[in-house]
């Protein structure tokens, strides 16, 4: 995780700050990424953060795209803690 929000721009550092205020945020998730493929775009951080359980998701957009939260509390402060470390 920590390697994507080093590379994460202000959209991305966004989207984290309205996920740790509860929010929802809509993005496209690749089911199928390889490990290869992690680094080739830093929009692979919420398909990588999705499959391993940091996030959840709140349904799907008429567009496909996922509704996604952070699902506990505990994941909660995980974030803002790798937030705190920017």
């Amino acid at each position: 995780m920590r390697r994507f929000i080093d590379k994460a721009d202000v959209q991305i550092k966004n989207e984290i700050e309205r996920l740790i205020a509860g929010e929802c945020i809509e993005n496209e998730i690749s089911l199928e990424l390889t490990y290869d493929e992690l680094d080739k775009s830093i929009e692979n951080l919420w398909s990588v953060l999705f499959t391993t359980g940091y996030l959840t998701h709140q349904g799907r957009t008429e567009s496909g795209k996922y509704r996604l939260t952070i699902p506990n509390r505990e994941i909660k402060n995980l974030f803002i803690k790798k937030i705190r470390e920017l």
